[in-house]
């Protein structure tokens, strides 16, 4: 868009999204996300030019996400601040307590946003978050506790956000290049030893619904799969089979220091004991489950992730050899499916592709699947709020309101007197 400025007044330019690009295709993490691209090309001003060594029919959705986030070219390495082009202005951050925004008063959009600043504050504690809402000192709440939403769905004082058009999923991600999960027996074990329908009604007041992969039954992408049900029997089958030939079946799993987490472990580490394997619990450091998988520094994991709209968004993680495949499993047929999937723009083929990705990650198993969190990843918050489940486009068409069950577009928020 022409005459568009960062927050620091340099140009949005063809010169400064190639750099963007560029640093992003260089990058040691992310980098292997664009590893087809081969060159961006200056064409004008306005305009750049992506080459590929092959088709990639999802492209602009892969834009329309992290990579295609532009900050100033000023920043780029940096992480001491973020210079965008968004509604708002970084105006202050500490780590892990909160930062401070303020209204663009250049923002390309006229009119929006309606907010004059928004606060945010870290409050690990669940208990203390909802007290903070009730009290008024927090107008939102992000992702509340289940027993809050089932609370706040009958409370008057309390407005309730559910997303439904994606969610993240509850998982274990287990690292297949090393023993006990470089079995598939003992990762078929894992899964047949949860009762998922048992840990949802536990740990989410009946909420969620189970999880058989990345892929949302919202989504027009998902099918049914042959992932395995809840058989505590055939789970201590497969233990005792492994252990005749291998040896017991021990582990650590780690996890962050959250009530959440820690209550999934708990609950999971009692089924899988149950089906006799034994089981170690690790805390790793708040914030700290990104730095862990890519080191390969841990052998199962508690963790939450996907929510894609176009399955391609989830190629990284699934994808052989790839920095972010958590898991490190290596699988031709996954592979093949989604490099079939990413190749053509018929939608039947792709269709049909992602089919063949949802069954052959029910068969091999990398992660062990819990819950699709829509239904606990929603917003709360005061009835003064308004905006939080509603988006207009530029162009005037209504967007999704709620991404990955609790994610809004914070341009669109505003408050009553």
């Amino acid at each position: 868009r022409p005459g568009l400025l960062f927050h620091d007044g340099a140009r949005v330019d063809a010169a400064a999204v190639k750099a963007n690009l560029d640093a992003f295709r260089g990058s040691p993490s992310v980098g292997y996300g664009m590893s087809q691209v081969t060159e961006i090309v200056v064409v004008d001003d306005l305009t750049v030019e992506v080459r590929m060594d092959s088709p990639w029919s999802a492209f602009d959705s892969y834009l329309a996400g992290q990579p295609g986030y532009m900050v100033s070219p000023a920043t780029i390495g940096t992480n001491e601040t973020f210079v965008g082009t968004g509604p708002f202005v970084l105006e202050s951050w500490t780590p892990g307590a909160g930062a401070r925004v303020v209204r663009n008063e250049h923002y390309w959009r006229e009119g929006l946003p309606y907010l004059d600043a928004i606060e945010f504050t870290f409050i690990p504690d669940g208990n203390v978050r909802r007290q903070a809402l009730e009290s008024g000192e927090l107008d939102v709440y992000i992702t509340p506790h289940d027993t809050d939403i089932i609370d706040f769905l009958d409370d008057d004082a309390v407005e309730v956000w559910i997303g439904t058009a994606s969610s993240n999923e509850s998982l274990f991600v287990l690292n297949t290049a090393a023993p006990p999960f470089d079995d598939l027996r003992v990762r078929r074990a894992m899964a047949l030893a949860l009762d998922r329908e048992l840990m949802i009604e536990v740990l989410r007041s009946g909420l969620t619904i189970p999880a058989d992969g990345p892929v949302n039954p919202n989504s027009p992408w998902y099918v049914e799969t042959d992932y395995p049900d809840f058989d505590m029997a055939e789970a201590q089958r497969l233990v005792a089979e492994y252990e005749a030939e291998v040896g017991p079946v021990r582990f650590t799993l780690k996890g962050e220091p959250t009530p959440e987490s820690q209550e999934l472990r708990e609950l999971a580490v009692s089924f899988w004991e149950e089906a006799g394997m034994e089981v170690d619990v690790e805390e790793i450091g708040l914030g700290a489950s990104v730095t862990t998988a890519i080191s390969d520094d841990f052998q199962a994991l508690a963790w939450a992730q996907f929510s894609a709209i176009d399955p391609d968004g989830e190629r990284s993680f699934f994808r052989s050899g790839g920095p972010l495949n958590w898991s490190n499993l290596v699988s031709p047929r996954i592979d093949a499916a989604l490099d079939a999937g990413r190749a053509t723009a018929d939608p039947d083929a792709r269709f049909e592709a992602y089919a063949e990705f949802q069954r052959a990650l029910a068969e091999e198993l990398p992660m062990i699947f819990v819950d699709h969190l829509n239904g606990v990843e929603a917003v709360a918050s005061n009835p003064r709020v308004h905006g939080i489940a509603e988006r207009t486009l530029p162009d005037g068409q209504a967007g999704i309101g709620l991404l990955a069950g609790s994610f809004f577009s914070y341009e669109d928020v505003w408050m009553e007197q």
